[in-house]
């Protein structure tokens, strides 16, 4: 079986754009919208990874990091956001994530940190 990636992005340009990164790599991608989806998709598919912006509706990106860390403690998280202040990376890490982007990010920089994570 391969490995998948969860993102969890409510703007349908960044969604496209990990849709272009993570299929030209030949990584399946399960896809969020918000908060409390991206918590029942992380526990119905098991992703290998989660892509995880700040900004989405019902639960912000550094709760849901919050709460997986409390149930999956190794599952690798990337924060992208487009708040580049360094409190907010501080937060990131605080709560839990692997990584941190800030957009526009770069994206074969990202897809090399993926495919380092997955392995």
């Amino acid at each position: 079986m391969s490995k998948s990636v969860l993102v969890v992005e409510d703007q349908a340009d960044n969604l496209e754009i990990m849709r272009v990164i993570l299929r030209s790599a030949g990584i399946p991608m399960i896809e969020a919208y918000d908060g409390p989806s991206s918590l029942a998709k992380i526990s119905a598919h098991r992703p290998d990874l989660v892509v995880l912006d700040v900004q989405i509706p019902g639960i912000d990106g550094f709760e849901v990091t919050r709460r997986v860390r409390a149930t999956e403690p190794r599952l690798p998280i990337f924060i992208v956001t487009s708040f580049a202040f360094l409190e907010y990376r501080a937060e990131a890490f605080a709560a839990g994530c692997n990584e941190y982007f800030s957009k526009p990010f770069n994206p074969r920089l990202m897809l090399t940190k993926i495919k380092q994570y997955l392995g």
